[in-house]
């Protein structure tokens, strides 16, 4: 199972869902190449916090009902699933250090201050890595 998507990052667990018949314009300035299961983690993290782990099973058996008619067992896809929960939270840290980089030989409080954020939130990515996977 190769497959590969634009995954915005930026929309934060929103649904891209453009209207037939119109013009739909996004900006895709915070996207990136990703396995589409990657694009599972956050909106799992989020009903995790507001249902509880317990969903988590169900969520991710529905996002990967589609897929089962690519010959995939059900076990590849769930250990496909884990694998890119881990994959996704790289992209999540490289995200977050685009957003807020270092800017070198800067006084500014408010530079500084979202730097900072984006560092320990990039960090806090990264610790992911060495949880288990929730999926």
């Amino acid at each position: 199972m190769t497959c590969w998507t634009a995954a915005p990052a930026e929309r934060a667990g929103q649904p891209f869902a453009p209207r037939p018949g119109r013009f739909t314009f996004f900006d895709w300035g915070d996207a990136a190449v990703s396995h589409p299961f990657c694009s599972l983690l956050v909106p799992a993290r989020a009903a995790r916090a507001r249902y509880g782990a317990g969903v988590l099973p169900r969520l991710r058996d529905a996002y990967l009902e589609p897929w089962t008619g690519d010959g995939a067992t059900a076990g590849e896809l769930r250990r496909a699933v884990s694998l890119a929960w881990r994959l996704g939270a790289i992209g999540r840290a490289a995200s977050w250090g685009r957003l807020f980089p270092e800017v070198a030989g800067t006084t500014s409080t408010a530079n500084s201050t979202n730097s900072a954020n984006g560092h320990s939130d990039s960090a806090r990515w990264l610790l992911e890595l060495l949880a288990e996977p929730a999926l």
